[in-house]
């Protein structure tokens, strides 16, 4: 297969099972391309990008406004023209998220676990939200029992209930203990997904492509990746199998991007999106 037809059946892919989500789209595409060229771009030049994704220029027009309305994208109107930027007042929520994607920040671990334990959550009562406790770095165990790395934390829990530590020198009671708490299994395999779907990208060799192509291809690649990289809890190191599937899937997508990177910032200078960041910064983010 040639790298063309592999890009194809990527996009594809994108279409095949459900609707593209138009909007987690858009930002991937602010927040990879368009924030390190000063962030902001003209609504022309995005739906280029989007239609190089089969994405229809109305559907743009309406995942923008949605954006928009939720606060999470601002639009600037010059005259006829409008722009759009990632809103500056969610700059410390896309920071984190940026790290998350782009970054490889593994605390290290010494045999301890956080427990926190909910009485009342145990008959329905009193369980705390699981979305806060998601945020805090814990993993719902067994019903009112969630699990977290690390040694007890000094933190202030969403409902009422008690934390202490655990330790434990058994590296197959720990993974068992975090593949519980953090569905390691459905996130194995969602990175094995992604790892899968640019095997036919990785192996098409140095053929050259349009710069227009290699930047819906970095779309493609950052989007999927992004997608997982966020629900991943960013567990140590150390609780982790050494053949994890996250560790081969970050690597493929790092040397794919590294691939795509001088072609597809040539597409972004011929769309004129901002001006072109420093090279150096690009080629470290998965560093």
């Amino acid at each position: 297969m040639n790298v063309e037809s592999a890009i194809d059946r990527l996009i594809d892919g994108l279409h095949e099972t459900a609707r593209p989500r138009v909007w987690s789209l858009i930002v991937t595409v602010l927040g990879d391309q368009v924030t390190p060229r000063g962030g902001v771009i003209q609504l022309s030049a995005l739906q280029q990008i989007m239609g190089g994704l089969r994405i229809e220029e109305n559907a743009v027009r309406t995942a923008l406004s949605r954006l928009v309305k939720d606060g999470l994208v601002e639009r600037l109107k010059e005259g006829r023209t409008s722009s759009y930027q990632l809103s500056s007042a969610n700059k410390a929520e896309f920071d984190a998220a940026s790290r998350k994607i782009y970054g490889w920040d593994r605390p290290p671990w010494d045999g301890y676990f956080s427990l926190a334990l909910f009485p009342g959550g145990t008959n329905g009562n009193g369980s705390p939200d699981a979305r806060a406790m998601r945020k805090m770095g814990f993993g719902p165990l067994m019903q009112g029992v969630y699990l977290k790395p690390g040694p007890n934390p000094d933190c202030t829990l969403p409902a009422p209930g008690v934390t202490l530590s655990s330790q434990t020198d058994n590296a197959d009671e720990a993974y068992d203990l975090a593949r519980t708490a953090f569905g390691l299994d459905d996130l194995a395999a969602q990175y094995h997904d992604l790892f899968e779907a640019f095997s036919s990208l990785d192996a098409t060799g140095s053929e050259i492509l349009r710069p227009e192509r290699a930047l819906t291809a970095r779309t493609l690649l950052v989007h999927n990746w992004r997608r997982i990289a966020l629900r991943d809890p960013e567990l140590p190191v150390g609780l982790l199998p050494k053949d994890w599937a996250g560790f081969k899937a970050r690597d493929r997508v790092k040397k794919l991007y590294l691939r795509l990177l001088e072609l597809s910032e040539t597409a972004l200078d011929a769309l004129g999106v901002g001006s072109a960041p420093d090279p150096e910064f690009l080629r470290t983010r998965f560093d």
